[in-house]
């Protein structure tokens, strides 16, 4: 959670789409995937699911909410994320002029296991950060591997000296036949 996620998945799908290395392997940011060019990407990757058509139409455990975005900034989305049922999140979807938003990570990542995870398995998969939700949705245990920390370079840029800067990061996201605990 609050990793640079982009900093480390643009360069990767740089390599496997232009310069058509590490094609063997599935890449995976699930910080775009409310974006529109995103469902074409993982189509690309070739990682089959209905994780789309689900979020477009909601299921009956992640609701569908159509709504303005005056009316969503007015939900306070931070008290949505904190509500829970029985010590459950609170999931949901919001529908704003065409643009799909989740009510918190528990929402995606629900969603994630429910339409995409098998697909995302298929190959080694590598993530641009540790999705931690998953694990409530999953009933093997996760095993999150940092395998690669790329250092970013703020030389000559004024607006970023003395600021702490993350570095970008891939973990090789495996399953262990254990249940989870």
């Amino acid at each position: 959670m609050n990793e640079p996620q982009d900093y480390t998945y643009f360069p990767l799908l740089y390599q496997k789409e232009v310069a058509k290395r590490g094609q063997s392997v599935k890449l995976f940011s699930e910080a775009f995937l409310t974006t529109p060019w995103y469902e074409k990407t993982l189509d690309r990757e070739g990682i089959p699911g209905d994780f789309f058509d689900k979020m477009e139409k909601g299921t009956p455990a992640i609701p569908l909410h159509h709504t303005t975005l005056s009316l969503l900034l007015k939900e306070d989305m931070p008290s949505v994320q904190s509500k829970s049922l029985k010590g459950k999140p609170l999931l949901g979807i919001y529908e704003v002029n065409g643009r799909y938003f989740f009510s918190n990570r528990d929402a995606m990542a629900a969603l994630i296991a429910q339409s995409l995870l098998p697909g995302l398995l298929a190959a080694p998969l590598y993530t641009t950060a540790r999705f931690e939700e998953l694990r409530r949705y999953v009933p093997e245990s996760i095993v999150w591997q940092e395998v690669l920390r790329l250092p970013v370079i703020t030389e000559g840029f004024s607006g970023l000296d003395g600021l702490t800067v993350p570095s970008g990061k891939l973990y090789r996201f495996s399953l262990t036949s254990q249940p989870a605990p």
